[in-house]
């Protein structure tokens, strides 16, 4: 399985990203394992130190991460609709990045530790669907025109923003649409990036059984954007701002009926939460 995902599966399914949250966080040591088969065979003893690996970090998640969330979510809903969430925007947005380094920095370093008894031949295949997988989403890149790109780029938007609000209105949609076209593109730069990733992990992959070569991938995995080129981190830099302010724009526009949704949504959410911390 390709190693980013290994680490960080388990923290998107942790975050506010998923639908039928409890059914698939207890049964995450099922889950990751069988996503690994996409990318590595693994033998019966390698799947069952996988899952049990998981187990044992979603115990530690439940205790100590979970409460963390259902704080954050009780904050969120107090402020929604008022000018508290454009006060404390940097705020949130640095927690939630704190809890996904968090979980990554707490499994981070036992995958590695199990990566590195894997033999050469499932290394191998492993950087081999690696290396697939990103050429074919490179080619599928090629292939779409700028304008299906930027129609595509503001139908995610969109569908995303009405997952948690409802319906927009026609100057809400308008409010996304400027959003993405005044964003800086990152797709290429992103695609570099990728490559020089990908050849540090196979180098660092070659290196596994050490404790250097374990350095490495670690530092790979928690840091990857050590590789990003400076422009970028510019344009990410750019975007994150311009994020920003569209979002603080679009919260500002909501009508009653969405703010009653998205706290409909932000209570299952901490609703979800609390209960898997009783499931305890």
């Amino acid at each position: 399985m390709k190693p980013i995902r290994i680490a960080f599966l388990l923290v998107s399914i942790m975050l506010l990203q998923s639908c039928g949250l409890k059914f698939w966080y207890n049964r995450l040591d099922w889950v990751v394992s069988w996503q690994a088969d996409d990318y590595v065979e693994l033998s019966s003893e390698q799947e069952d130190r996988l899952e049990a690996l998981v187990r044992e970090k979603l115990q530690w998640h439940r205790t100590t991460q979970l409460p963390r969330y259902v704080t954050l979510i009780k904050q969120l809903e107090s402020e929604i609709g008022t000018e508290k969430i454009a006060e404390n925007y940097d705020y949130y947005q640095s927690t939630l990045i704190d809890f996904y380094r968090t979980a990554a920095k707490e499994l981070v370093p036992e995958v590695v530790a199990q990566m590195s008894d894997l033999d050469d031949e499932q290394v191998q295949e492993l950087m081999q669907n690696i290396n697939d997988t990103a050429n074919k989403r490179l080619q599928k890149y090629k292939k779409t025109k700028p304008a299906k790109r930027t129609k595509n780029s503001r139908e995610s938007v969109t569908d995303g923003v009405e997952e948690w609000t409802g319906r927009l209105s026609k100057n809400q949609k308008a409010l996304i649409k400027q959003w993405i076209t005044e964003m800086q593109s990152t797709s290429e730069l992103r695609f570099n990036y990728g490559n020089q990733w990908r050849v540090a992990m196979d180098y660092a992959l070659a290196e596994r059984k050490t404790s250097e070569g374990q350095k490495k991938m670690i530092q790979l995995m928690l840091n990857p954007g050590e590789l990003q080129s400076p422009e970028l981190q510019s344009r990410y830099a750019y975007n994150k701002e311009l994020e920003k302010s569209y979002i603080l724009q679009l919260h500002q526009s909501m009508t009653k009926k969405q703010k009653k949704k998205l706290l409909r949504k932000l209570k299952s959410y901490r609703e979800d939460f609390q209960d898997l911390i009783e499931d305890d």
